[in-house]
């Protein structure tokens, strides 16, 4: 019996040494050939595609130095990221026509709690996060983000035309 006892100790050990193992190799893979995007900015509190500021420091706490912002256009022509008018409506409750102002779109938060951006608030993100990536998405407008992006090095677009 003790026989027994001592191999299934032996077995559970290797078993648990070989996914320590694995998990190390994972690790190593994320941080050296795995690149990771934060889409519309990363999750936040369990919320996707919030495109917030709380969004971008918190995948940025996590690691991510890849940002992918949804970049649409107010009614007044400013650029925001925002996924979509109809959802972002649903996460801040406004029900006046959309788009938005720039200055609705700034007054409401997202689900109560978290700061919409508009593309001032991403160049001073990204100023202060020399090590961080903007991938853009929804605007087909390359000429005009790259002349108002603070580092066109530190960016890449996805574009339908």
């Amino acid at each position: 019996m003790k026989v027994v006892g001592l191999f299934f100790c032996f077995l559970f050990m290797l078993l648990i040494s070989s996914y320590i193992y694995m998990e190390l190799i994972i690790s190593t893979l994320n941080k050296n050939d795995i690149v990771v995007i934060a889409h519309s900015g990363g999750e936040i509190d369990g919320h996707i595609y919030t495109n917030s500021l709380e969004a971008l420091n918190h995948s940025y706490l996590q690691g991510a130095r890849n940002f992918e912002l949804d970049i649409r256009e107010t009614k007044d022509h400013h650029l925001v990221a925002v996924h979509g008018w109809e959802q972002w409506a649903e996460f801040t409750g406004y029900t006046d026509e959309l788009p938005p102002s720039l200055d609705d779109f700034k007054k409401n938060k997202i689900f109560g709690k978290y700061t919409g951006i508009d593309f001032a608030d991403i160049n001073q993100w990204f100023s202060q996060h020399q090590d961080a990536t903007l991938i853009t998405d929804k605007i087909d407008v390359p000429q005009r983000i790259t002349s108002l992006f603070c580092d066109k090095n530190r960016l890449k677009m996805e574009l339908f035309s």
